[in-house]
This record gives structure tokens, sequence and C-alpha cells, in this order.
């Protein structure tokens, strides 16, 4: 196949995966924000919820004193037992933080309590003793990213809770995409500049610089708004970077490369190169969230 042949391919290919892969977002898709807090082995068999400054969030609410709105297990075959209800919706929060009726499980023996669907912003860890018909209650506490992590502990009667996110998890995945999508944009260099070794040394010095500071960008949209809402924005930011490098290879293209029409092929890889990295870290962030 002639290199002219192969650069159509390339794009056709490239174009192909573009037009069709999945990259709007409904309203309500995608991963929502969460509270998971790890709780030691003295809270095991309390039961667990987060009370809010505000009186709703998401679809939680306060109880407004109607039995149709009362969710336990009386009235909704998934509600909280009805004397664990009663006892929450009982409770008089100091400074007025509402229950809005979402209750774990009893908690497990080192288990966690997590609210995976529309926290609240301000809150406090109530937990309740059904045994004793005792409750524990933390202070005031925020949400300090798109998932946030704590660490209960209980010394004194008192319930602490203190930020623990994990962030060597998020290290290995910002190592990983940064060896997926350099590893994507590498192979394609080697398409439309095989056996071009003078043109490989500043693609890979260009791409390293670049996919650093993207994926540092897609890192910090992640801590702070999740998997899906980076998109967009990191869209402008790879035209951005797209155009840079577009210009830089035309420059240097024609002396390092000994390949017919170099200006040409810098372009259309640096183009699709990009498109590349941006349907690559996209995918990855769907089928395997854990990286972001």
């Amino acid at each position: 196949m002639k290199t002219s042949n192969k650069i159509r391919a390339v794009i056709f290919v490239f174009a192909f995966i573009f037009l069709f892969s999945p990259i709007l977002v409904s309203a309500d898709s995608g991963p929502k924000p969460s509270v998971r807090i790890v709780l030691p082995q003295e809270c095991a068999g309390a039961y667990a919820t987060l009370l809010s400054a505000e009186e709703s969030t998401g679809p939680h609410s306060a109880w407004d004193g109607s039995e149709a709105h009362a969710y336990h297990d009386r009235n909704e075959d998934w509600g909280t037992p009805y004397d664990v209800w009663e006892a929450f919706v009982s409770y008089k929060d100091a400074d007025g933080f509402y229950y809005l009726q979402l209750t774990e499980t009893q908690v497990e023996e080192s288990g966690e309590c997590a609210w995976r669907y529309y926290p609240p912003e301000r809150f406090k860890l109530l937990l309740y003793f059904p045994e004793t018909d005792r409750y524990l209650v933390s202070g005031i506490l925020e949400r300090y990213a798109f998932h946030s992590y704590f660490t209960a502990t209980v010394e004194g009667g008192a319930l602490t809770l203190a930020a623990s996110y994990d962030y060597t998890a998020e290290a290995v995945g910002f190592a990983a995409r940064l060896v997926l999508t350099l590893a994507a944009e590498l192979l394609l260099a080697l398409l439309i500049f095989p056996r071009d070794k003078r043109m490989l040394i500043p693609i890979v010095i260009i791409n390293v610089i670049t996919q650093v500071g993207l994926n540092l960008f897609i890192s910090r949209m992640a801590y702070y708004n999740g998997t899906v809402i980076y998109v967009l924005r990191y869209l402008g930011l790879e035209l951005a970077v797209t155009a840079v490098e577009a210009a830089v290879l035309w420059i240097l293209a024609p002396r390092l490369s000994s390949l017919e029409n170099p200006r040409r092929r810098a372009v259309v890889y640096t183009v699709f190169a990009n498109l590349c990295s941006y349907v690559l870290g996209y995918a990855i962030s769907m089928i395997v969230p854990a990286l972001f």
C-alpha cells in the first residue's frame, strides 16, 4: 500500500471513531458526587445517615409530616425499619441540620457509610444504635471533592471525621492515562512517519509535555467535578494544544523529515493524534472510571 493510501486509511478510521463516539451526555447521566465514610469496628450494628444543612438535596428531603412522605418499611418496601426511621425523625440536631430520610443498612465491622446520589454539601454524620437507643453525631463537615472520602474515629464518646482522599489511587490513574495516550499517539507517529527517527524525537518531546499538562488538567477536573463535566472543557484545551503542536511540527518537519510532503504529514499527525487522545481519554473515563 502506498504511503498516501496509508494516511487516507488512518484518517478514515479516526473520523469513524470520532463520528460514532458517544460524546454527548444527558442531563442526569454519568457519575454523581458521593460521600464515603469508613467507620471503625465500634460502630458495627449502628444505622448511619447524613444530616443536611438544607431541607433537601436531589430526590432526598426532610419529612413533611405526611404518611405518604414517610420512607420507612411500613410504607415503602425499600424503606428504613420503622423504629430506626422514627428515631432519626425524632432526633433534634443542635445546629438545626435535617434528616433527609436516606438511611444506610446496619454498619458491618469496619464498614462504610456511602451516600452515592446527591449528598448534602454541608453535613453531619449521625449514628443510631438501636440496641442501646444511643446516638453519636459528628461535627459539621463539607464535601471537598467530587468523591469525598472520610475516615471516622470514636474517642471518649465523640465521633470525629477526617478527610482521607486516596491520592495513591489518583497517582496510579494519572500514570495509566498518560501511558495509554502516549502509546496511542506514538503508534500513530510510526504510521505517518515510518523509519523517520529524526522526526520522532520532537514528537515524543512535544507529546510528553502536552500530555502531562492535559492529564494534570483532567485530574483536577475529575477531583472537583467528576469524570463527565471535564469533557467539554477538555475539548477546548485539546484544540488549543493541537494548534500549538501543529505550528511547531510545521516548522520542524521540513528540516527533520526525509519523507515527501513532511508538513502535510505533520498536520495530519497532529490533528489525528490529538483526536485519538481526546476519544481515548473519554472512553477510558466511561469504561474504567476508577482511573479518574
